[in-house]
This record gives C-alpha cells, structure tokens and sequence, in this order.
C-alpha cells in the first residue's frame, strides 16, 4: 500500500501502470484468501502480464493438477479470460483440446497406475477424476486398444504389483 500512496505522489513516468499492476495484485490475494474456504482452491498461477503466458503457465500447471475435477468455465476464468479465448490460446500452446489434453493426461496417469500398482480399476478410475468406470474403459480402449485389466495383464512384469508368496 506504502508503495501505491508513494507512486501515487510523485507521479513518475508509468506510474498509473505500477498502481494499477499492483491492485491486481491485492485483488489476486484477496480472491485467494477468500477461496481457501473451498475444499479444492483454483490453481496457483503466476502471475504473468499476458494471456499467452497466464494459459502456459496453467498447462504447465495441469500436469500435476489434472485429477481434480474442473470445468472449462473454471479453468477459463482461473486465468481471468473467456472461454472462448482460453480454448484458443490453449489450443495454440498444446496443440490440443483442453478437454482432450486433460484427458489425455488422466488415461496416461491411469496406465501407469496399471502397470506400477494393484488398485483395482474402478479406484484408478476414480483417481484419474473419471466419474463413471464404464466411461473410464471407454476412454481407456479407444486410446490404449484393450481394456484397463486386459491393458494390465499384458504390461505388467512378473514382480510388480503385490508381493508374492515365497514356497
């Protein structure tokens, strides 16, 4: 605040912009603050002077983001933009949907939890946000070519998963 009363005063070249920058700024932490009472906040962005940026630093985001349930309204707005230009610039920076792109990261999650662990498909499913399992072997047989268990069955080495008894 001392900084804004300041610029404020003195009035040097771009001092509007450096007022203006930095309200945002307080608006930011002030939305934040008032978000943490939700059980899943929106995610941690930095902060970037343009859209282009502020899209590419959610994609980079997503990746350790993805199994949270979101909407493309959410994600849109989580970088102040439309959805209509979200997609676009999301699409420019992934070559990608957004859904297909979030997507494409739950199933990759999704094989590897296959193939490195012996959840049960349906808790897989439900770890990759994939609200309905029959969805989720949808999903997963259109990209992988067999279902989630055929998928495991033919990936998995003679050691992984479960320790086995020793006769």
């Amino acid at each position: 605040m001392e900084d804004m009363l300041h610029e404020t005063q003195q009035r040097h070249p771009g001092w509007q912009a450096l007022v203006q920058a930095q309200l945002v700024q307080l608006a930011v932490r002030f939305q934040r603050s008032a978000m943490q009472s939700y059980a899943s906040p929106p995610p941690k962005l930095i902060a970037s002077a343009d859209s282009l940026s502020r899209v590419a630093d959610y994609a980079q985001h997503l990746n350790s983001s993805f199994s949270r349930p979101q909407s493309l309204a959410q994600a849109a707005g989580s970088v102040g933009l439309s959805r209509r230009r979200f997609t676009e610039l999301f699409r420019q920076i992934t070559k990608h949907s957004w859904r297909g792109y979030l997507e494409s990261l739950r199933l990759q999650h999704a094989e590897w939890l296959l193939v490195n662990t012996s959840k049960p498909v349906t808790e897989i499913a439900f770890e990759c946000a994939f609200d309905d399992v029959s969805h989720f072997d949808h999903r997963f047989k259109a990209v992988y070519g067999c279902s989630p268990r055929g998928y495991r069955n033919r990936h998995r080495g003679p050691f992984s998963g479960t320790a086995r008894k020793i006769k």
